[in-house]
């Protein structure tokens, strides 16, 4: 699939967690230095190696190789959502009690709203699915992409 055939929701993600994360550690790495928010050495480092592999990949991904699959990106949108939530982590560690207990609530609130999103499409549905029906015959008419758009 190529960037054009993604749905924007997609593509924020894509943005959002490659580009951004990298932004959000260079961003946690000037909280650190003013001493706003404080990081070890080793997290820091460790951090400016990982925003390093999701810049690389993202360069491969988008300029070397423009119609490679979604799913060969997704290693960089897990490292970058890591990223986010360790950085964000490192931020509320230093917020006061009450914006804090706020920012938990919201928080339990997105992953119950992810939750009950699941429910709608359950790993034990009975309903056939493309990856279900060409497990046994890729080249068999069960398996026609155009029929599972």
């Amino acid at each position: 699939m190529e960037w054009t055939r993604y749905t924007l929701g997609t593509k924020i993600k894509n943005l959002l967690f490659s580009l951004g994360a990298i932004g959000i550690t260079f961003g946690g790495i000037l909280l650190n230095r003013k001493k706003i928010i404080s990081a070890s050495s080793r997290e820091i480092l460790i951090s400016i190696l990982l925003s390093c592999v999701i810049g690389v990949h993202f360069i491969g991904h988008f300029f070397f190789h423009p119609f490679m699959w979604q799913r060969h990106f997704m290693p960089s949108i897990y490292i970058g959502f890591g990223l986010f939530i360790f950085w964000i982590t490192k931020l509320i560690k230093n917020v006061s009690f009450n914006i804090r207990i706020w920012l938990y609530i919201a928080a339990l609130l997105l992953l119950s709203i992810q939750a009950i999103q699941e429910l709608k499409y359950q790993a034990l549905s009975p309903q056939d699915s493309y990856a279900r029906s060409c497990k046994n015959d890729l080249y068999g008419p069960s398996c026609d992409h155009d029929l599972y758009k």
